[in-house]
């Protein structure tokens, strides 16, 4: 279970309920549980990466082993993206994406789609430590890789956070999301991006370790 607590400079970007997950049926909800997004600036003088700390109710990588688990659209391109969700996900998005992430929590292997630059753009998002005695997964996002693609710090930097499970019928569907309505009210469709880099320059909510 996720515990507020110290985080060592991270800020809590996104918060949502636990519980409040796409019932699967398999008493496995909880594993799939989002809780809150945390971020910080490795440098915030000259930062070079953005460091994500997503927060599960409970995490346990076994079950992961077969599946990917967590999926992150990032949109840092200031012109048109892909509205439907990659990776054979079922549903779309009201908020255009450049490059898609695939974690799989087992072996920390990410799958990567984008629409123009793949083999420059693959490591732009990392998986840097699974923490499953408090349900946290570490990944850092690359600025420099992204600036050498486009991305220009005065705009804003989106980002979409989701889990993703197979249903009874063999389909990809979210399970969970920071966004509001829920997608599975909402026919599959996703609303609304966190611009994290202006999020971390004016966001007041955080705890500072002792």
């Amino acid at each position: 279970m996720f515990i507020q607590g110290c985080t060592n400079g991270y800020k809590i970007l996104l918060k949502d309920k636990p519980n409040n997950t796409y019932n699967l049926e398999d008493n496995l909800n909880d594993y799939r549980d989002l809780i809150s997004l945390e971020a910080k600036y490795d440098d915030p003088s000259n930062p070079k990466q953005i460091n994500m700390k997503i927060n599960f109710n409970k995490y346990n990588s076994e079950l992961y082993k077969d599946q990917e688990s967590l999926v992150v659209l990032l949109d840092f391109i200031n012109d048109d993206g892909k509205y439907l969700l990659p990776f054979n996900i079922r549903g779309a998005t009201d908020h255009w994406w450049d490059i898609a992430f695939k974690v799989n929590n087992f072996n920390k292997k990410i799958e990567i789609i984008d629409s123009f630059n793949p083999d420059n753009l693959k490591d732009a998002l990392r998986v840097d430590k699974i923490d499953e005695e408090k349900g946290s997964v570490y990944l850092s996002i690359d600025l420099t890789k992204l600036r050498e693609n486009g991305f220009i710090d005065s705009l804003p930097l989106y980002i979409q956070v989701m889990t993703v499970h197979k249903d009874k019928e063999g389909n990809n569907v979210i399970a969970d999301s920071f966004n509001d309505p829920k997608p599975w009210e909402n026919s599959n469709f996703l609303i609304g991006a966190l611009p994290i880099n202006i999020a971390l320059k004016y966001s007041k909510t955080f705890i500072t370790c002792p």
